[in-house]
Parts: structure tokens; C-alpha cells; sequence
């Protein structure tokens, strides 16, 4: 019998293991592309940059982007879209506010842009992709529009086709680590 409980134990520590945050800060790709020429903010050359791309997640990484795309002669128009607010205004001030990382794909005017950088989670009051489309819609009608807004909220999950990849992963780590543990509780 305590044998048994010391495997129930081992596999519920590698499950504790596997899902807990460090509590380093969330680290995403950050670039901007505008137009089809421009390969800077490909997913596969983002990924493959040994960390050039990457910030650390926060909302003063958040500003800098801002300021970013104020000096882009494109993407100035629209930068009042990114203005961070403050967190007081959504979050509890004494907690930390969550981070995510995000990929956007726009169209201003006839250009195409990407942008990859860093954004506050989404919560049940707070969905990042839905304000952004949301204020670009209401702000600038049919000159800019949302393409494509995806959130994760894993290291660098927002380069290349990772973000589908690491969401399946993260949902289906519960799930294995589950059937891992019932399997070896019936065999002891």
C-alpha cells in the first residue's frame, strides 16, 4: 500500500511540476512588417532570430511598442489604437496585471502589416482582439481593418504557427498527466 501512495505521489508532483509558471516574466517576439516585401516579421525568421525579436512582457514593453508605432510612417495613424491604458482602469491596482502575447494581422489602407508584440490577457472583462477591432472599426471604418488577432500566454508562443501548437499542448497536458496517473495507480 505505501508503495502505491509514493507513485500516486511522485506522478501528482510532475503534474504540479509541469503546470506551474516560474514566475518569470512572459517573453514574446516583438516586430512590426508593413507591406509584402518585408520579411523582418515572418513567422519562421522571427523564430529563427537566437532571441533578437524577444522582450520581456509588461506594460512598459507595452509603451515602447506604442512609441514604435508612432514613428512609423504607416502605422502612426493608427497608433492610438495601442495606447496602453492605465491598469487601475481594468485591473486591481495590488495585483499584477497578466500578460499574453499577440499577433495581429492588419491591412491600412492597401498595405499589409504584421505586428507581434506584447498585450494585457484576455479575462472575462478584458478581450484585447475585440477592443482593438472594436476601436479600428469605430475610428477608422474601411480605410484599416483586423485581419487575424490571436493571444497565448506561453514563452514566445506568438511566432510562426506556435500558437495553435502550444495551446493544444498546454490543454492537453491535464489530460495525459491524468490517464499517466490512473494508469500507474491501477498497476500498483
Amino acid at each position: 500500500m505505501e508503495f502505491k501512495f509514493e507513485k500516486v505521489t511522485f506522478c501528482f508532483v510532475i503534474v504540479i511540476a509541469l503546470t506551474i509558471n516560474i514566475g518569470e516574466a512572459l517573453q514574446c517576439y516583438e516586430c512590426i512588417a508593413v507591406g509584402t516585401g518585408t520579411d523582418e516579421c515572418n513567422g519562421d525568421i522571427v523564430v529563427k532570430s537566437d532571441g533578437k525579436n524577444v522582450i520581456e512582457c509588461d506594460l512598459s514593453s507595452m509603451r515602447a511598442f506604442h512609441s514604435k508605432l508612432q514613428e512609423n510612417s504607416v502605422l502612426s495613424q493608427i497608433s492610438n489604437v495601442f495606447a496602453v491604458d492605465s491598469p487601475s482602469q481594468t485591473y486591481r491596482p495590488q495585483t499584477k496585471t497578466p500578460m499574453a502575447c499577440v499577433k495581429l494581422g492588419l491591412k491600412v489602407g492597401s498595405e499589409s502589416v504584421i505586428l507581434r508584440t506584447c498585450q494585457t490577457a484576455q479575462t472575462e472583462t478584458v478581450k484585447p482582439c475585440q477592443v482593438t477591432r472594436d476601436k479600428i472599426k469605430k475610428d477608422f471604418h474601411d480605410t484599416v481593418r483586423v485581419d487575424s488577432c490571436d493571444i497565448c500566454e506561453s514563452d514566445k508562443c506568438n511566432g510562426s504557427d506556435k500558437i495553435k501548437s502550444s495551446t493544444l499542448f498546454i490543454t492537453f497536458i491535464p489530460l495525459f498527466a491524468s490517464v499517466f496517473m490512473g494508469i500507474i495507480y491501477r498497476a500498483a
